[in-house]
């Protein structure tokens, strides 16, 4: 992805480590203030700050942070900076994803239909409302896009028509908020070179039986830049998945490449609750694809510039998992991301016991 010392010209960037510096100027054009970033070295170079060696990470770690010893072995290090994204099977025991199962479950039984604004997500022609634009600091249901009919009913109990909750579980549920502070993740993404990590947003997926939405081909830094690139994935399946209930695939070393096309999903306007992308996606030759069938209890680990993505569960089981997202602390936060800190809740820092 280009540096977005190009546009800042145009534009001031929110760093983290001070969440209260806000614009000083505002962009006359969104979009073009976004792609004047479009001239500076690719990602993977932006990054190397960020992700350098992890051998040289680890030694930095171990003298800063004695508490969180080496998760990852320089062999599942390599394969990590080869391939853009890590398996790690047996992660999380049973009992964790069962008690993360039934919080999911249980905000569930507390949704209201009849104060819902019955708002879909899908990647496929991605729209943002309000009730997305305003969901960082709340816990919200999404709905699957084929839960309705032609006459806009739905067609199956609402349990089974969400697409995700988000984007605040990890700040506003018991039990996800403990599954962040786990200090094994935390030593995780310090041996992958974090080093101010804090978490932006969380999602719970469903992936519905039979209706369970696809997920189009992209890579996270689209939707949550900062300069450098630093978001990271963590995803939790909390069931078997497979090529038949919507497994995860991938495009090993996609993220050596940079933000493809440099398309980003950026606000209209500091503060505006609309959103647009500064180019059009790239097209991606499906056999570049592998699917990560995994057990339940894998954390997969999804480089910002991985591409990535799920197909539409056509089965008659579902996949659910659990997904928090990672950024550099000390990276500038770009205030045109769609996901904004707010005065009710910053990012939170991944820590044990944050």
């Amino acid at each position: 992805m280009a540096s977005i010392s190009a546009m800042r010209g145009a534009m001031c960037m929110v760093r983290l480590a001070s969440p209260r510096g806000l614009c000083a100027v505002q962009p006359t054009s969104v979009v073009a203030a976004a792609q004047a970033t479009r001239t500076a070295p690719p990602a993977s170079t932006a990054r190397t700050s960020h992700h350098a060696t992890a051998q040289r990470h680890r030694s930095a770690s171990s003298a800063t942070s004695p508490s969180l010893p080496p998760v990852l072995s320089m062999q599942q290090l390599q394969f990590w900076q080869d391939n853009g994204y890590l398996v790690l099977p047996s992660a999380i025991d049973a009992d964790t994803c069962d008690g993360l199962r039934k919080a999911a479950a249980a905000v569930v039984d507390a949704f209201d239909l009849s104060q819902h604004p019955l708002s879909v997500f899908s990647t496929v022609e991605q729209k943002s409302d309000d009730y997305f634009m305003t969901s960082g600091d709340k816990v919200c249901c999404f709905l699957e896009e084929d839960a309705f009919d032609k006459q806009g009913n739905l067609t199956r109990p609402v349990s089974q028509c969400i697409n995700k909750v988000g984007h605040a579980l990890h700040a506003k549920v018991p039990e996800f908020v403990d599954f962040g502070s786990r200090s094994d993740l935390a030593a995780i993404a310090r041996d992958i070179g974090f080093q101010q990590p804090v978490v932006p947003q969380s999602m719970y997926i469903f992936k519905q039986p039979g209706i369970g939405g696809e997920v189009v081909p992209h890579q996270d830094t689209s939707f949550l830049y900062t300069d450098p690139p630093s978001v990271v994935g963590f995803w939790t399946a909390l069931e078997d998945c497979d090529t038949h209930n919507g497994c995860l695939w991938a495009i090993p070393g996609s993220h050596k490449t940079g933000l493809h096309n440099d398309r980003r999903m950026v606000r209209t306007g500091p503060g505006e609750l609309t959103t647009t992308f500064t180019a059009e996606p790239r097209n991606y030759n499906q056999s570049d694809f592998v699917p990560l069938t995994v057990p339940k209890g894998t954390l997969v680990l999804l480089h910002g510039e991985l591409v990535h993505s799920s197909e539409a569960n056509r089965s008659n089981h579902s996949r659910h998992a659990y997904a928090f997202h990672v950024i550099e602390g000390a990276a500038a936060y770009c205030p045109l991301n769609w996901l904004q800190p707010t005065a009710g809740l910053g990012f939170k820092p991944m820590a044990a016991g944050a």
